[in-house]
């Protein structure tokens, strides 16, 4: 969350900008049915700019690098279903840091990752179930 932090901290107004751009964009996306995983991950690259830590930003290109690599083999995403919530989430973080708002936007961010990290889960789940035998224990 330390990213979160720096950007409130840091950011300047036209990163503000571009930030709530990139929640526009998400919002278009969802609205028109498409696809929301790039919009979505952009906002994350978008405040990890903001928040003018190289390492940061480094770190996070190369997560993305590695889970575009998965999810453009993946058919059916969970992370792709809830995108109409995680753009609510996206707005809702992008006010905390346009507010200045710190403490908020760190919440924010948690709640949304632990959201993330519960989908993943929930996907990694269902993939298992998909690859049992369809006769296990018979």
């Amino acid at each position: 969350m330390e990213a979160v932090r720096l950007a409130v901290a840091n950011a300047t107004a036209q990163e503000v900008e571009a930030l709530k751009k990139s929640v526009l964009i998400h919002y278009r996306y969802v609205a028109e049915n498409r696809d929301p995983t790039e919009p979505a991950l952009d906002f994350h690259m978008v405040v990890a700019d903001m928040s003018h830590n190289r390492f940061i930003k480094a770190m996070l290109d190369m997560l993305f690098f590695e889970e575009r690599q998965i999810e453009n083999n993946m058919e059916q995403l969970v992370t792709r279903e809830r995108g109409d919530a995680y753009v609510v989430e996206h707005d809702d973080i992008t006010n905390a840091i346009e507010a200045r708002d710190g403490e908020l936007a760190v919440q924010l961010m948690e709640r949304h990752i632990d959201a993330l990290l519960s989908a993943v889960r929930e996907q990694i789940e269902k993939m298992a179930e998909e690859d049992e035998p369809e006769n296990a224990g018979a």
